[in-house]
């Protein structure tokens, strides 16, 4: 059996990042020191609380030219053990209680728990209900459950002439808010791993509609008013990962526009995505108010230097001019957005995701000027498509999306039977999204490119009815003049039979 040496956990990583405990750790420390043990010990904590994954013996020896290498590791080993002693020490932990005792309901938690095991039950009855007044008004029911849980003898002595019922109701009522703060806490704590899946490609959309319907049922009953802003937030958040964003803010978004000036007094830090999101999505205010709170989150993001998200607004500016049905603006503004997605220079996964938007949007604006008869388009449909192939790698949905790129490319070229054929083939695969733009698309034109085209009405109806920024219009507008360029044609063939 070989012998592998392990490398011991370091004390270090016992203490906490805060600076001025890490400053007091240091002056204890280096007491008496020499020059070369306070550098070594300086840089080692402010390392160690400014670089996260930070590895002591990965620490270079070059940064230290007065040290030998013996010395390096000897100092690193003495600095790491007297860090263990100090742990230990009295007057350390008399600082740790002292941070904790910040919060003044944790520091009334540790008063109250040391005066029980201090001094009778029933002389702590005054103790005992402020104490639960306190976390009843901050609402902190796990910080009172934890008192209940370590003092049963307390409980059995101030309650047993009282009686236990009076105690199990108020513990009943406790543990279900508790649960209720719970489950928001996990729900909206889900919501990031599914926002991190959808950047993917990855459709969440089953799982983000259950916690939209949870997170509804959590608001309903929710009374804190600070606590119904931030389940709205998360049905927001929940929302958006739909392919259908709009219908499920519909019955939100007119909430959301009155609830504004408040929301921004309490969440200031919301203000910018929450006049994104209204300008996005709430169709029925109208292009100019839709822009305005679009110029309103642009200000807010030059204000906090948030440069990344200016290409998201171009295409922003690109919904709102389409479902207005200015189809210049609209290409003018993804050109404006494909300047600033290059301008960025990186491959970022946001910046991966801007690249396929781009092109998914420039293929529908385009297949829809190519049917009005604007033919100049036409040679760029392929170079759109091993765009969106190299930048749109990480995305499960890609290869769908490609078959119904080529398909419209199909369509646009007379090439009515291979266009069927990826249509047919992309709807297979979208089975579980009935309701997803590109599956009403797929229903679209198998049946219009099939044996029965009165069919292609019904999805062509799902599409108006959508009411989907950007895809209800764009998609309208193809399917009429598709319908219409299919339409001159029979009546010629016809003729020529």
């Amino acid at each position: 059996m070989s012998d592998q040496r392990q490398e011991p956990a370091f004390q270090l990583f016992r203490l906490p990042r805060e600076k001025h405990i890490l400053d007091y750790v240091l002056a204890q420390l280096c007491e008496g020191a020499s020059p070369e043990k306070h550098e070594l010990a300086e840089t080692l904590l402010n390392m160690y609380r400014t670089s996260a994954g930070f590895d002591p013996s990965a620490l270079s020896k070059g940064r230290f030219r007065r040290l030998k290498a013996a010395d390096f590791r000897s100092y690193l080993s003495t600095i790491d053990q007297e860090i263990g002693e100090l742990l230990e020490s009295k007057p350390y932990q008399d600082l740790i209680r002292q941070k904790n005792a910040e919060d003044p309901l944790f520091a009334e938690y540790l008063q109250l728990s040391t005066a029980i095991a201090e001094h009778p039950a029933l002389s702590l009855v005054s103790e005992t209900e402020h104490f639960e007044e306190s976390t009843t008004g901050q609402d902190t029911p796990e910080l009172l459950l934890l008192l209940y849980r370590k003092q049963p003898g307390f409980l059995d002595e101030l309650y047993r002439k009282e009686g236990y019922e009076v105690f199990l109701r108020r513990y009943d009522q406790q543990l279900a808010r508790m649960h209720h703060l719970q489950l928001q806490f996990r729900l909206s704590f889900e919501l990031l791993q599914l926002e991190l899946d959808a950047s993917r490609g990855i459709s969440v959309e089953t799982r983000a509609q259950e916690i939209l319907e949870a997170l509804g049922k959590l608001l309903s009953t929710e009374k804190s008013a600070s606590l119904q802003r931030e389940i709205l937030r998360a049905i927001v958040r929940s929302a958006l990962l739909s392919s259908t964003p709009s219908q499920q803010l519909a019955v939100y978004l007119d909430h959301l526009e009155n609830l504004l000036d408040e929301l921004f007094r309490y969440m200031d830090a919301a203000r910018m995505k929450m006049l994104t999101l209204l300008a996005h999505y709430h169709m029925k205010a109208g292009r100019d108010k839709r822009l305005a709170w679009l110029e309103e989150a642009e200000a807010e993001a030059r204000r906090t230097e948030q440069h990344d998200e200016r290409p998201g607004f171009r295409f922003i500016r690109c919904v709102v001019e389409t479902d207005a049905g200015n189809t210049d603006a609209a290409l003018r503004h993804l050109n404006e957005a494909e300047h600033l997605i290059y301008k960025t220079s990186n491959r970022s996964l946001a910046a991966r995701n801007n690249w396929v938007k781009l092109c998914e949007f420039r293929t529908l604006l385009y297949a829809v000027a190519t049917l009005e008869g604007d033919k100049s388009h036409l040679s760029q449909f392929s170079t759109l498509r091993q765009l969106a192939e190299d930048m749109g790698h990480h995305r499960k949905e890609m290869s769908v999306l490609l078959q119904e790129w080529k398909g419209i490319e199909y369509i646009l070229s007379g090439d009515d039977e291979d266009a069927r054929s990826h249509f047919e083939k992309a709807r297979s695969y979208r089975t579980h999204q009935p309701d997803h733009p590109w599956s009403i698309i797929d229903d679209f034109f198998v049946a219009s490119l099939g044996k029965s085209k009165k069919k292609a009405g019904v999805p062509a109806l799902r599409m108006q009815e959508l009411e989907e920024p950007f895809y209800s219009k764009v998609c309208t507008q193809l399917f009429r003049l598709f319908s219409q360029s299919r339409d001159k044609i029979a009546p010629s063939k016809q003729t020529e039979a």
